[in-house]
């Protein structure tokens, strides 16, 4: 069960076996970080690697991915080599705006196409090219902002767009924004829009102007964790901008706020 009081400055998110306390404190500083003001770096900071992945998709090099020069142009690709090497992989992503129906590894115009993180992925984004280490980036209003979006035909017409546009089974994916999905299909297509995850770790995201039948922003199940999350403007036709469905889900410092739905509650379900 998700339950979200009522209160004015506390905010309570429980899950199936687990709930979290997050004081106003608390939400002062998610709702800084949502907007790239403030990011607590903790256990996501540094993640040990075998490898560093770099994604630009304003890289003109040798597109392998061995430095921001020899970027990936398509995070498709990028994650697709971090699923084959069989090693640990942090993959850096530049500022811009970036399909899942892009890149050599994927399908164009195919709506079933999403970006896929699984164990062994620590993908990270907010990057402006160049950096060194995560504690460069500039993480403030105006800074770098790295976008997934299932805008996919980038016709402004929302109901053909990319069902899902991020799936996490594993690992980790965080400071990203993901907008743009439309689960309006039938059986899983109708949920998460935006993200759909069943394990690992999403943090530090702002989802808004996804759309679905239940989930709109994001559809859990398994036992994922979710930290520091920034939900608005989704629109869910059955119910929840953040369905939970029959999980064991950890959740903490979630910003629900202007999502709408069909029937149902239109923020936590």
């Amino acid at each position: 069960m998700t339950r979200l009081s009522s209160a004015v400055n506390t905010l309570h998110v429980c899950t199936h076996h687990t709930c979290t306390h997050a004081s106003l404190y608390g939400l002062i500083a998610l709702f800084l970080s949502s907007f790239g003001l403030w990011t607590p770096f903790s256990a996501h900071a540094h993640l040990v690697s075998a490898d560093t992945i770099y994604v630009d998709k304003g890289a003109n090099g040798a597109g392998d991915g061995s430095s921001w020069t020899d970027a990936y142009t398509s995070l498709q690709d990028a994650l697709q080599a971090a699923r084959a090497n069989g090693t640990t992989d942090e993959v850096w992503v530049a500022a811009g705006t970036y399909y899942p129906d892009e890149g050599a590894s994927a399908n164009a115009d195919d709506r079933t196409e999403s970006f896929r993180v699984e164990s062994g992925i620590d993908l990270r984004g907010h990057f402006s090219g160049g950096e060194q280490s995560l504690e460069d980036r500039t993480l403030a209003r105006g800074g770098p902002k790295t976008i997934l979006s299932g805008e996919i035909q980038q016709d402004g017409d929302k109901s053909n767009n990319a069902y899902t546009v991020l799936r996490i089974i594993g690992g980790s994916a965080g400071e990203i924004h993901i907008e743009g999905g439309a689960a309006n299909g039938s059986g899983p297509q109708r949920r998460g829009g935006g993200a759909y995850v069943t394990g690992g770790t999403l943090h530090h995201a702002v989802l808004s102007g996804n759309r679905a039948r239940r989930g709109a922003a994001l559809f859990a199940t398994g036992s994922p964790a979710l930290e520091v999350l920034r939900v608005t403007g989704n629109h869910a036709t059955e119910a929840g901008a953040l369905y939970f469905s029959g999980d064991a889900s950890t959740a903490e410092h979630l910003t629900v706020a202007d999502n709408t739905a069909g029937s149902g509650p239109s923020g936590l379900y």
